[in-house]
């Protein structure tokens, strides 16, 4: 395993099932009301992956101004850095950053939890 990260879309890997399932349990055993996961559909991900110079995704966590949970994510370039849009309101194919996902729970399918 690499000791830094390249930034060059390589980066990260798997883990096997039983190993998900443990670490996902143990987020629920120390958090056992909280959100467990969040959906993002493919094309709001392919928005961000097809940003030109755009290597990898970043994920921020945040409050909204309900003090709720959520994800941020945004492109990154090959040095890591945040691909940023350039000005407050972003039009399509700038930069974006991106959020709106489905939170679990209350967005949870049946059965589909690690």
């Amino acid at each position: 395993m690499a000791t830094t990260p390249s930034y060059n879309g390589s980066d990260g890997g798997r883990i096997d099932l039983p190993t998900a399932r443990q670490w996902a349990q143990n987020h629920r055993t120390t958090n056992p009301s909280g959100l467990r996961s969040h959906y993002f559909g493919r094309d709001i991900l392919d928005q961000i992956l097809r940003q030109p110079g755009c290597t990898g995704i970043r994920v921020y966590y945040a409050l909204n101004d309900k003090q709720e949970k959520v994800l941020l994510i945004v492109g990154t370039d090959a040095k890591g850095n945040p691909q940023l849009p350039a000005s407050p309101g972003t039009a399509p194919g700038d930069n974006a950053i991106l959020d709106f996902s489905w939170p679990c729970p209350p967005f949870c399918p049946p059965g589909t939890d690690l």
